[in-house]
């Protein structure tokens, strides 16, 4: 189950919103899509580099080396580390940003959609009353 999950994303123009869940503008949830992306791109990188600094090695064997190394990735244990646990959540941040973005795509396209089968619907009432005038 998602974070997400339970909770609804409106997109709409006009009208009351619905209750329960996020009502956002057209404009507004297009918008923060966009940010959201930025947002995953920067979130990608930090990705990025914690996996780097989580793979160093100590450049010797010495025990304070060791020690050091032991503290800032996987200790003796083989439990997280302070940079093991950074990259930890940067990647619960970056699940979190990735799911956020993926529903209120939906919210856009399902609008979207909406607003197609409307404008079809619309169109043909159009096409069946031009006949009775």
């Amino acid at each position: 189950m998602g974070l997400w999950d339970s909770i609804a994303f409106t997109v709409m123009d006009s009208g009351a919103p619905p209750s329960g869940g996020f009502a956002l503008q057209r404009d507004e949830a297009t918008q923060l899509v966009e940010r959201l992306q930025n947002v995953r791109e920067r979130l990608a990188a930090m990705h990025n580099e914690a996996v780097t600094l989580c793979a160093i090695t100590p450049p010797s064997r010495d025990p304070g080396t060791m020690t050091y190394q032991q503290a800032l990735t996987v200790n003796a244990t083989g439990q997280p580390a302070a940079l093991s646990y950074g990259g930890g959540h940067i990647d619960l941040q970056l699940h979190y940003v990735t799911e956020l973005i993926s529903r209120l795509k939906t919210a856009l396209g399902m609008t979207e959609a909406s607003d197609e089968s409307q404008a079809g619907a619309v169109s043909e009432v159009d096409q069946k009353a031009a006949g009775r005038y």
